[in-house]
């Protein structure tokens, strides 16, 4: 059967359950089949793009990227991986170019946030779960933290770059030995 999505079939009208349009034909996902396509009309598995799930451009959909290394880091603790995710974020450029992060000290640059700032950036951790994810990441020594020396700030974070790299290669290893990769676009 061809793979490609070119001709014949077509996705339902979901506007009125997702609020959105159906695309056209030549927007959607190109590796489904015309028979794939059916079977999710008969309603048996609904098609992901094109649901309100899906992310377009121009979306303003909330939500968080999460680079793959924090996946490989942090292992299986949802925990541990938001929240090293969100403070990865806040060290990333703004859509303007510029450093999120503001305070910069001793040669660093540091984020500041509470455990309740955290908890909300996830969205769906505690402010118990973002404490004992920051302590467990300390200890794993991916995140250096510091208390405020003038009392004035929360809590001050930094990544560990040198054990994230460590982290990551040691992660990568793992994987190869077990006959995966841990790096896009390799088999």
């Amino acid at each position: 059967m061809d793979r490609a999505r070119g001709s014949g079939g077509s996705l339902p009208d979901d506007t009125e359950r997702t609020g959105r349009r159906p695309r056209p034909p030549d927007a959607v996902n190109t590796l489904i089949t015309d028979d794939e396509a059916e079977v999710a009309v008969g309603g048996v598995s609904p098609e992901f793009v094109g649901s309100k799930y899906h992310r377009t451009v121009g979306d303003e959909q909330r939500g968080m990227y999460c680079p793959d290394w924090v996946a490989l880091v942090t292992g299986s603790s949802k925990a541990e991986y938001l929240v090293l995710a969100v403070i990865a974020y806040w060290f990333a450029a703004s859509k303007k170019g510029k450093l999120q992060v503001r305070e910069h000290r001793d040669g660093y640059w540091w984020l500041y946030k509470t455990y309740r700032q955290l908890a909300k950036d996830t969205r769906v951790l505690t402010h118990d779960e973002v404490r004992w994810a920051v302590r467990r990441l300390e200890r794993k020594e991916l995140l250096i933290t510091r208390h405020d020396p003038a009392g004035s700030k929360p809590k001050l974070y930094r990544i560990a770059t040198r054990n994230v790299e460590a982290a990551v290669e040691a992660a990568e290893r793992r994987l190869e030995k077990r006959g995966r990769s841990g790096r896009r676009g390799q088999a």
